[in-house]
């Protein structure tokens, strides 16, 4: 079973994303102090990230070879990174743009970021055990 909790935040950039990116209308937020042009890219950083990551995650586990699952850990690994990297770049314009008075927001990103940054490291984990298991095995 995938991890719920990435999964579901996954669907929820995907979600989100696609009308953001497509510039949409927006609740008023702390994205009505950045520029049209960044809330856009984030709106499509968000639905891309998503999407990898959610493909990622369902379709590797379903694989049925080694390296299909390896393929797709890629792709979850890169829909984190980019998701990460997004968040970062968010959070600095926030912070820049609103000072202290975005402390909420730049804490909510900034979490995200670690979170995201810290699921990729756990990914490379699991790719060197796998690639460790497999040497193992061709050298029996």
């Amino acid at each position: 079973m995938p991890d719920t909790f990435e999964m579901l935040i996954a669907a929820l950039c995907l979600i989100s994303g696609i009308p953001i990116a497509l510039g949409f209308p927006t609740v008023n937020s702390v994205t009505s102090l950045l520029p049209v042009w960044l809330i856009r890219c984030w709106g499509a950083d968000l639905a891309l990230a998503g999407l990898l990551i959610l493909i990622g995650l369902i379709a590797g586990r379903a694989a049925k070879t080694v390296n299909r699952r390896m393929f797709m850990i890629q792709i979850e690994q890169a829909g984190l990174t980019m998701l990460g990297t997004g968040s970062a770049v968010l959070m600095m314009s926030i912070m820049t743009i609103g000072g202290w008075r975005a402390a909420l927001p730049v804490g909510t990103y900034l979490a995200l970021t670690l979170s995201c940054y810290f699921r990729t490291i756990e990914i490379s984990d699991v790719k060197r055990g796998i690639e460790r298991s497999r040497r193992r095995d061709a050298v029996e």
